[in-house]
């Protein structure tokens, strides 16, 4: 297995989480779907994709032009 991916509703929630337990990850927002997706590798080395929609159908219809806004976080205090 190389990649998992979940749908999820509440991904601030997950984020603490991954920050708590000191997990590099990368977040990606795409402006045009509304879409916040994050990304790290679980032990085994298994990427993992959690993807969130914040905005309504309605609302990605008339929002932006596409852009995607990319971060990552790395805790290099990671045990």
């Amino acid at each position: 297995l190389d990649h998992i991916a979940f749908k999820v509703e509440d991904i601030s929630g997950i984020i603490t989480k991954i920050k708590q337990m000191k997990i590099p990850f990368c977040s990606n927002q795409i402006a045009k779907t509304g879409v916040t997706q994050i990304f790290f590798k679980e032990p085994a080395g298994v990427h993992v994709e959690v993807n969130c929609t914040l905005l309504s159908e309605s609302e990605t219809e008339s929002e932006g032009n596409g852009d995607e806004l990319t971060a990552c976080y790395n805790d290099n205090s990671r045990a």
